[in-house]
């Protein structure tokens, strides 16, 4: 299975999953009231680790939470319909590619590796040939030199 595939086949924890994972924790702990006595100091002791782990488990979901409402800001951005649309074209181009080579008897990973360079030079003849008789001159970038010394703002991203 490829990259792609597992993109698109990610496996989730499902319900029956998690019911067997919390059976087991829970059988696994009433287990252990069996081999020990219990103490007042014992039971306080359950009593603040019961406490810190649920604790734990809500502060961590909310930030879980606020971590996938920025991921979902993200996307809503870069996956427009638009995007989709495009991704779309481009995998019926690649199929079509695909198909093609097949029928040739040839592999498309090798096609692609033998017309990359070749349409390459084609693009770059055209833009050479079009730039030399349009007279085109690309502008020459200003580049600013780098300050000596960094400040801190500028070496990290501090999210607002």
């Amino acid at each position: 299975m490829d990259d792609y595939e597992k993109l698109s086949d990610i496996k989730f924890v499902t319900g029956p999953q998690m019911l067997v994972m919390i059976i087991t924790i829970a059988v696994m702990l009433q287990s252990f009231s069996y081999f020990v006595n219990p103490t007042a100091w014992i039971n306080w002791q359950l009593l603040v680790f019961i406490t810190s782990t649920n604790l734990g488990a809500v502060i961590l979901a909310i930030l879980a939470q606020n971590s996938a409402d920025d991921i979902a800001a993200v996307q809503r951005k870069l996956f427009t319909p638009s995007f989709y649309r495009s991704m779309n074209a481009l995998s019926k181009l690649h199929g079509l590619l695909e198909q093609e080579a097949q029928k040739k008897g040839n592999n498309i990973d090798e096609e692609i590796e033998d017309l990359a360079p070749k349409l390459y030079g084609l693009f770059r003849a055209y833009v050479d040939v079009k730039a030399s008789q349009e007279k085109i001159i690309p502008p020459d970038p200003i580049v600013e030199k780098p300050p000596l010394v960094y400040q801190e703002d500028d070496l990290f991203l501090v999210k607002e």
